[in-house]
């Protein structure tokens, strides 16, 4: 149902402030909770709300519907939002981090030039919650099976995790070769 011009202005505010407000949560538990557990017990919010959203939708609950969209923003906006990027620079660097953020700004624009055209389609508004709830079950089950908890390690201890060098080598360029060939070591008789 349509709303007027000052309660649109009110959510929108109210969803600046809350993008505003997540920025300084976030920034005080990262370091402390740790970027696994943010991305799950955020994605359980997001997955929560978002299921909320289109069965109160789907109801004609509208005010309860919005809350819950304040309620989403709030959680993706603590976790999925800021996270992923932390991890990006933490975990890849040059190529491949321009690589992430171009992946990740296109799958965005998909999903805000996409929505019009779903919310029109037989799928309807509803049927892009599911969908995106589905997706966040998704993520969550790759988070849960293969992220790599990066908090309180150094940028080496990061790089060994995700080249899978064994912990105890010092230099990886020099001692990467010595994996591939391991030269027979002939004992003196």
């Amino acid at each position: 149902q349509p709303v007027s011009e000052t309660t649109a202005a009110l959510y929108t505010t109210m969803t600046m402030l809350l993008n505003f407000g997540a920025c300084f949560i976030t920034s005080a538990i990262i370091d402390k909770a740790g970027r696994k557990i943010i991305l799950l017990v955020g994605g359980v919010f997001v997955t929560f709300f978002l299921a909320l959203l289109a069965l109160f939708n789907h109801r004609g609950e509208a005010d309860l519907a919005r809350y819950c969209v304040l309620a989403y923003v709030l959680a993706f906006a603590i976790s999925w939002g800021p996270v992923p990027w932390v991890m990006v620079g933490e975990v890849l660097s040059g190529k491949g981090g321009s690589i992430a953020t171009l992946v990740n700004w296109l799958f965005c624009i998909m999903v805000v030039q996409s929505l019009p055209y779903v919310e029109e389609s037989e799928i309807g508004i509803n049927g892009a919650f599911i969908f995106y709830m589905i997706c966040m079950v998704v993520a969550l089950l790759y988070t849960q099976l293969y992220v790599k908890e990066t908090k309180g390690l150094s940028k080496e201890q990061i790089n060994r995790i995700f080249s899978n060098l064994p912990k105890d080598l010092k230099e990886p360029q020099k001692n990467i070769i010595q994996l591939i060939y391991k030269p027979k070591v002939v004992p003196n008789n």
